[in-house]
């Protein structure tokens, strides 16, 4: 009786294994594509380096002001800044001069623009000419600067060459990986972003070089960040059976 259980138990076994690889085979026989990853990453030189300028004492009077603002124009005019392509002035509706005056109409306040105070954004061409600025500027005790940002004139382009390189990374895989069990690809199915990011945000250590520069390597282009493009593409790739 144990040994006819025994010989049952046994029988089943080998049948549900059998089942199992035939479901198996099956299923890998149906599948008739293979899905691939690729990735590819491209790192610039930024050609557009945006630096904020503001003056340190923006509740002075207004005259004051503006023989401030003569200065650093003098400044900026002898690194040769074009201050009529290369300058941007923005009003800052968070900050008032000391001599402001806010007119109520129905609890709305109205400021003239004289009474805000200024931010110049200074647009430099490379990492040298954002340099000059800056070793220029910690003379001037009046101002302060940050910088705004950093962009590239042909960060579109750029982008679309990464996405086309990570969807020819997955299509060079996917051949590989199927030339070793004899087979080939066909037309691809499927092609889903996995990620596509865009690093260019201005970091806060950007001027350490130019504030402390026996503290890190002062070569300029070192001294800001590269701009980051990265993509990665989930690419589905139906099989050629040869």
């Amino acid at each position: 009786m144990k040994f006819s259980f025994l010989i049952s138990c046994i029988s089943f076994f080998l049948i549900s294994l059998q089942l199992s690889a035939q479901e198996t085979t099956l299923q890998l026989a149906s599948q008739n594509y293979i899905e691939v990853m690729g990735e590819s990453k491209i790192e610039l030189e930024p050609n557009q380096i945006f630096i904020n300028i503001r003056f340190k004492n923006y509740m002075a009077k207004v005259n004051k002001d503006v023989s401030l603002e003569k200065a650093l124009f003098e400044q900026l005019n002898e690194l040769k800044i074009d201050l009529t392509k290369q300058l941007e002035i923005r009003y800052d509706p968070n900050h008032l001069n000391a001599n402001s005056k806010l007119m109520s109409s129905e609890n709305t306040a109205k400021v003239e623009l004289t009474q805000l105070r200024k931010n110049y954004i200074v647009q430099l061409g490379s990492a040298v000419e954002a340099e000059q600025l800056i070793n220029s500027l910690k003379k001037n005790k009046d101002i302060v600067f940050e910088l705004e940002r950093i962009d590239h004139t042909n960060l579109e382009s750029f982008k679309s060459k990464v996405q086309q390189e990570a969807i020819k990374e997955a299509k060079a895989k996917a051949e590989e990986l199927t030339s070793a069990i004899g087979q080939s690809i066909r037309k691809a199915s499927l092609i889903r972003e996995i990620e596509s990011a865009t690093s260019s945000e201005p970091s806060k250590n950007v001027f350490i070089s130019a504030q402390y520069p026996n503290g890190i390597d002062h070569t300029p282009e070192k001294s800001f960040q590269k701009i980051i493009l990265e993509a990665k593409y989930l690419v589905r790739f139906d099989l050629h059976w040869n």
